[in-house]
């Protein structure tokens, strides 16, 4: 089986059967043939994040970062083939370990580079969870990136002012 078979076997096995640790046995196998395979990557590490052990969980960091470093262009880096970017896994990863600013900025980046709807949706949602002196900051930054960006109106009208 190619890289892009076993991946596409890995996906089925997780979703349709919920044999996840299967699929990501599937998913290491597709790494193995081929270690640029972002999809396999990027979902290998989402697999591990939601099923593996603690160890396997900090693992799955690693991936999405190696799936972020290898990319060259804008289209790669948005588009992991599955679901939402690299940058929106480890977003995740990073707000499921309390890293709530780093969480954040990630999203924020995703948003501002690749313009996607949930990272926007779940950059509020971290934002009120974050304490009110990092506020501001993360306000300004915000505020610039958004600006400076290639911000379009979608997925929303408009850039937000301020997250609280």
């Amino acid at each position: 089986m190619s890289s892009d078979e076993l991946f596409l076997e890995a996906y089925r096995l997780n979703v349709v059967e919920e044999k996840h640790k299967e699929a990501i046995a599937l998913c290491k196998n597709a790494l193995e043939l081929e270690h640029t395979n972002n999809k396999a990557r990027v979902y290998l590490g989402m697999l591990l994040a939601d099923y593996g052990n603690d160890e396997e969980k900090a693992e799955a960091r690693v991936h999405f970062i190696k799936a972020i470093n290898s990319v060259t262009d804008e289209k790669r880096l948005c588009d992991s083939g599955f679901e939402e970017s690299a940058l929106h896994h480890l977003a995740i990863w990073e707000w499921e370990r309390e890293e709530l600013a780093v969480a954040a900025l990630l999203f924020l980046t995703d948003v501002a580079t690749c313009g996607s709807k949930e990272s926007y949706d779940y950059l509020m949602t971290v934002c009120a969870e974050l304490s009110p002196e990092v506020l501001p900051d993360l306000n300004m930054i915000f505020s610039k990136v958004f600006h400076l960006s290639n911000y379009h109106s979608e997925p929303h009208s408009e850039a937000p002012e301020t997250i609280a």
